[in-house]
């Protein structure tokens, strides 16, 4: 049970193989594994985790080194790190129209670049500097209106509106001018006519009733 389902993890996991088996040796950040994986694991897998966390997580994630050591942080810092290299990998490879961009950055790898230039050659930016790009994009294109989308703010927005509700029927509550009425006395009518055994009629009927 969680954010992530039996068979995503599978993907994610086998992809870390294949991604380690592609590097030939050569080092790849933590951000790049995993969102690689996540990638992998599928877009459901990156939009569910997105919206169970909202998007405001670049106020402790500013940065690529920021973004590492975030992996090795609480949980739910740890699932923003994931969120976070999930969409930004996801970017890097919409934003170059290319599909198989991810392929050919390991294959320049193989060539013997590094991973940085390696990524740069491919995406056309050092990784750095796309982040920046990435994280600019999310802030004018999501902004934070984004944390509206959680449960918890809709539940928030729902509670806050019974409450309007409840105060505006409370304010137009029926009101009545002059002295209350008596309720017992109405009460003891009531239970009279019915002791009677007489039924009530309107007035002018009752007086030709009298009368026949």
């Amino acid at each position: 049970p969680g954010l992530l389902y039996t068979s995503e993890v599978v993907r994610h996991e086998l992809a870390h193989i294949a991604v380690h088996a592609l590097a030939k040796g050569h080092h790849l950040p933590r951000w790049f594994h995993e969102g690689v994986a996540m990638t992998v694991a599928g877009e459901a897998t990156i939009d569910r985790l997105q919206q169970g966390l909202a998007s405001g997580s670049f106020g402790e994630l500013e940065g690529l080194d920021a973004l590492d050591t975030a992996f090795a942080g609480h949980r739910i810092k740890v699932q923003r790190a994931y969120a976070v290299a999930a969409g930004f990998v996801r970017f890097a490879v919409r934003r170059s129209e290319r599909r198989t961009a991810l392929a050919e950055l390991h294959q320049r790898m193989a060539m013997g670049l590094s991973f940085r230039s390696a990524f740069t050659a491919t995406f056309e930016l050092p990784p750095k500097d796309l982040y920046a790009l990435y994280a600019r994009y999310l802030d004018s294109a999501d902004s934070r209106w984004s944390l509206f989308r959680s449960d918890s703010w809709l539940w928030a927005l729902i509670g806050i509106l019974a409450m309007v509700a409840m105060g505006l029927a409370w304010h137009r509550r029926p009101r009545f001018d002059g002295e209350p009425m008596d309720l017992e006395a109405i009460a003891a009518i009531g239970e009279k006519a019915l002791r009677s055994g007489i039924l009530w009629l309107p007035d002018d009927t009752a007086t030709r009733y009298d009368r026949f």
